[in-house]
């Protein structure tokens, strides 16, 4: 069913400020919201007076109650109920078409960021130890789907995964893809196409078989170890570009035609150290049936990016 106009403003207002005291206070709209929480803190109170058996229990459920009743309490910034009325006056002048851009706006700024601060999406979940990693005689099937994803396949980072409700796998496109490799890899697991534990040759190969696109990096450091007489016929510059192949004009025409499609067409950012550029350029390969690993694209958009102008605005 389609939201009213009102719902709309309320939902642009919620998803901004997510503070029900505030909005309530500059602009009247959340009172049932407000009883809401009121109620779930009487409750949780209730709860925990339940428990505690002591005087010094039961005055503490006391004042955390209390001290949580809402805005009778509260001091407000006005600065802030200002900036929220003038928000809502705004809101109030857009159409109905508008409003939802905005709900489902914010409603994707609001989920990347929680993607974005997932354990297996920081900084220090990214793979560092591939020369242990495929040194390895076993990996567990969880740690194969991580090495895949170019992650390290930290103890709380795989726990963090198996203790993610359907709604936030349903949320993450990282957790989706590792729980479908998962069910993938049962079922060959029950077909004996692999073991649990398996080598990482047996699981490069199945990931080969799947036509998954496997780190160049991962790949190498398996072969290297576990099979190098096949190295150099598995381990293929599939997406480099020979020098042989093109004239230096050919390539560097090339490489400028990469720099002005990934600046001008996907807002990539030559300087920052973490770019959405590259997941996106990797998804629209992906729908063309171009695999690509975000590595290589990386590589290739830095080396164009160095034939940009350095005074281009």
């Amino acid at each position: 069913m389609a939201q009213t106009k009102g719902e709309l403003i309320k939902s642009v207002l919620r998803w901004t400020v997510q503070d029900i005291d505030y909005l309530h206070e500059a602009s009247g709209l959340f009172a049932d919201e407000q009883r809401s929480t009121t109620r779930f803190i009487s409750l949780f109170s209730r709860e925990q007076a339940e428990l505690h058996t002591t005087a010094y229990g039961l005055q503490r459920s006391k004042q955390t109650f209390s001290s949580s009743l809402g805005n009778d309490q509260k001091t407000f910034d006005i600065s802030v109920i200002e900036e929220i009325r003038e928000l809502q006056a705004q809101l109030e002048q857009m159409t109905a078409e508008q409003l939802e851009a905005r709900v489902e706006a914010l409603r994707k700024q609001n989920l990347d960021k929680k993607e974005a601060e997932r354990p297996f999406n920081n900084e220090e979940s990214h793979l560092q130890n591939l020369w242990l990693w495929v040194r390895k005689s076993l990996w567990e099937p969880w740690e194969a789907i991580l090495l895949l994803g170019d992650r390290e396949p930290k103890v709380e980072v795989i726990e963090y995964l198996h203790d993610m409700k359907q709604m936030e796998i349903d949320q993450s496109p990282f957790a989706t893809a590792c729980y479908q490799a998962l069910e993938l890899m049962k079922t060959a697991i029950s077909a004996g196409e692999i073991s649990t534990p398996g080598t990482p040759l047996e699981y490069l190969r199945w990931f080969e078989k799947m036509k998954w696109d496997v780190p160049d990096s991962l790949r190498t450091g398996i072969l290297e170890i576990h099979d190098p007489s096949q190295i150099k016929i598995q381990h293929t510059r599939r997406y480099d570009v020979e020098d042989s192949d093109l004239s230096v004009s050919e390539k560097e025409s090339l490489l400028k035609l990469i720099a002005g499609m990934s600046i001008r067409g996907y807002s990539f950012d030559p300087a920052a150290s973490r770019n959405q550029a590259t997941s996106d350029i990797q998804s629209d390969l992906d729908h063309l049936g171009i695999g690509l690993d975000q590595k290589t694209i990386l590589k290739w958009l830095r080396e164009a990016c160095q034939l940009v102008p350095s005074d281009n605005p």
